[in-house]
């Protein structure tokens, strides 16, 4: 059974692939296709489209690498760093399309994405008042500043997200010139 991790992971990679270009439209005949193999060889791994698209929820939210819990070792733009590139890697796993798609037709795959979002930036927001006790960030509305990586990061009209050092630059200096 070992051996089936490798080729089921494979095959949720192209699926991903499909779903984020076809979203919902995606059929199991297109995905059979990308993958060069008879759609009747999917059925022992999906058993309907709802099944694939749960899969690849789960196989998106076991993916993302998931910073530890402790960061006292590590700076804390080092943490945000961390907390922020796993919150970013959750959003840019789907394309928009996915993205409403799973909202419209997939509520409770959503939810579970939305949860894991939540969860995520409730550690950031700690990250972020704990700089703001300790002196090393001024005040600020964490909700604010979510409002702020979400719209970076879910913007329809980039071509492609930022990256994370300058989602992070953004987020801790701001547009503000720094002293040399």
């Amino acid at each position: 059974m070992p051996q089936h991790a490798p080729m089921r992971q494979q095959i949720l990679t192209i699926a991903l692939t499909a779903f984020n270009q076809y979203g919902n439209t995606l059929t199991m005949d297109q995905l059979a296709a990308r993958l060069s193999v008879p759609p009747s060889s999917l059925s022992p791994h999906f058993s309907s489209k709802a099944e694939l698209v749960r899969q690849l929820v789960s196989f998106i939210r076991t993916r993302i690498r998931q910073p530890p819990l402790s960061f006292s070792y590590r700076s804390l733009p080092g943490e945000l760093q961390d907390l922020l590139a796993a919150y970013r890697e959750l959003f840019t796993a789907f394309s928009q399309n996915a993205l409403f798609d799973l909202k419209r037709h997939y509520p409770e795959e959503w939810g579970s994405i939305m949860e894991l979002r939540e969860s995520q930036w409730q550690r950031i927001a700690t990250a972020i008042n704990s700089g703001i006790a300790s002196g090393q960030l001024r005040p600020v509305d964490t909700k604010l500043v979510q409002i702020m990586a979400d719209g970076m990061l879910l913007d329809p009209f980039r071509q492609a997200p930022p990256s994370l050092a300058e989602l992070l630059d953004m987020l801790l200096f701001g547009i503000a010139r720094r002293a040399p």
